[in-house]
């Protein structure tokens, strides 16, 4: 009894400050860790209103897009997108507020930053939601798949070069192979010293039509590279 007596007593004897402080602490402790945690994290993490004014960034976000945390608040989430994009990005918002988010995963949308430069990232986006149901903020992280994009579409790239050049080495192996009869069949009327003047330049003629088709397959194995 005399300990708990000692208990009340202390707390009676604290300043409306320091009771103040030690109801905030835990509060502020947690505001830190929260700060930090978004300071560290590599994703992009942007957080909105209800509407889609954008009230937090973290450091990634400044780092991706060039502008500072100050030029992006109050800005709507679409508003970074492309300008024929925002009508999708604001669908896309909409949809992540209604909860139907998750229907729909990950979605690849488009950021323009500073300087014009259009990025593709990879976003999520959850709701959050006070005591009493009401929406609180709504978090979008997102990954920047910009250089991987890229990579995709030069290997595609490479993969149509790759079956065009087998193509065009097959079709080369046609007129190669037509060239070497006529100039077989041209060959052995010259060796046997008796030929038909009108077949041998027949076949001159028509070596001469195998080699422009070689020639043309050949331009486009060169186009290739």
């Amino acid at each position: 009894m005399s300990e708990f007596n000692q208990s009340k007593s202390d707390s009676r004897g604290s300043s409306p400050e320091e009771r103040l402080a030690e109801r905030t602490a835990p509060v502020e402790h947690e505001c830190d860790l929260v700060s930090t945690v978004l300071g560290i994290v590599s994703a992009v993490v942007l957080v909105t209103d209800a509407v889609g004014r954008i009230v937090r960034v973290n450091k990634a976000c400044e780092d991706v897009s060039g502008y500072r945390a100050a030029e992006l608040h109050g800005r709507f989430f679409w508003d970074l997108a492309p300008h024929e994009d925002q009508e999708a990005a604001e669908h896309y918002f909409k949809h992540i507020v209604s909860g139907r988010v998750t229907e729909l995963g990950a979605q690849e949308i488009r950021w323009c930053f500073r300087g014009g430069a259009v990025r593709r990232l990879s976003a999520r986006g959850e709701v959050l939601h006070d005591a009493r149901g009401e929406i609180e903020c709504v978090i979008c992280t997102a990954v920047d798949i910009t250089e991987q994009r890229l990579a995709e579409e030069q290997v595609r790239q490479c993969k149509v070069s790759l079956d065009t050049a087998v193509r065009l080495a097959q079709d080369l192996s046609q007129p190669l192979g037509a060239i070497a009869a006529y100039a077989e069949a041209v060959l052995l009327q010259l060796r046997k010293g008796v030929f038909d003047s009108d077949k041998l330049a027949n076949s001159l003629e028509k070596i001469a039509t195998q080699v422009q088709c070689a020639g043309e397959i050949l331009r486009e194995l060169r186009e290739l590279r």
